[in-house]
């Protein structure tokens, strides 16, 4: 595959399901939580808003190591993505960023509380059942293809469980 198609079909996936859950290091181990992503890949990033209130800062501080987890049950695509979080004050990126599903929990842009959070993709798996289904042997379900573009390596596969 192509490294433009091999990037296409990254970022297809993470825009087209939009919400993951995002996973940081907490002090009793690891913190989940749904999240809204706001992905970028002219700039390779997935950007969140946050409210500052939570403990996402602090963890982000501690330990800049996250994981994105996505999933579209219905289309049959799932993607887990590891890299790092960092804090952004750029008041300018918010405003880029504001939309009413990003910013739903918030009084609007100028919230004071709003703080703004980057996340840079480094390995990441996509299963996409459809993406792979022809006419092909039986032989090659479940088989992986590695693919690396911007500095990320996606491990791409057929199925994400056994064959039905």
């Amino acid at each position: 595959m192509a490294e433009r198609e091999d990037r296409e079909r990254f970022w297809r996936a993470v825009l087209g399901i939009g919400t993951c859950m995002l996973v940081t290091k907490s002090g009793e181990g690891l913190h989940g939580r749904p999240m809204q992503a706001l992905p970028d890949p002219e700039d390779r990033s997935i950007w969140f808003l946050s409210d500052k209130a939570t403990h996402k800062e602090e963890e982000i501080r501690a330990d800049p190591s996250a994981c994105l987890t996505f999933a579209d049950p219905e289309e049959d695509v799932y993607v887990s993505v590891t890299g790092s979080m960092e804090l952004v004050d750029d008041r300018a990126k918010l405003a880029e960023l504001w939309s009413i599903e990003a910013g739903s929990c918030f009084e609007g842009p100028d919230d004071p509380d709003i703080v703004v959070l980057r996340f840079t993709p480094s390995v990441a798996g996509l299963w996409d059942g459809a993406e792979f289904d022809s006419d092909e042997d039986e032989e090659d379900d479940g088989e992986e293809q590695e693919a690396s573009f911007e500095g990320i390596r996606v491990i791409f596969a057929a199925r994400h469980g056994p064959a039905a």
